[in-house]
């Protein structure tokens, strides 16, 4: 059995998505914000996907940001998106 200690730790950088949903005035909306830079983006939701995580996921990778794993945090109802790209911003 591997041990962590044995392993080669990654560092990744945390990317936060939330769902916003439809007010009065604006449609549904995806909040996407970089837990690294603390710059955020809000983007309308894409009603051609399932869950606004995938309209993350498709932003962010139109973005060049490849995505190398995600966690969900029951609690609060976001995703976090997990990429090893610390260079490109989620900024438009």
């Amino acid at each position: 059995m591997i041990k962590y200690k044995d392993k080669e730790p990654y560092n990744y950088r945390g990317i936060r998505a939330k769902y916003l949903p439809a007010t009065n005035i604006k449609g549904a909306r995806v909040k996407i914000r970089d837990t690294r830079r603390n710059e955020g983006v809000i983007i309308s939701y894409n009603y051609n996907h399932n869950s606004f995580f995938e309209t993350a996921i498709e932003y962010l990778e139109s973005k060049g940001i490849e995505i190398e794993g995600t966690t969900y945090d029951e609690k609060s109802g976001e995703y976090t998106i997990l990429t090893m790209n610390y260079k490109q911003s989620i900024k438009r």
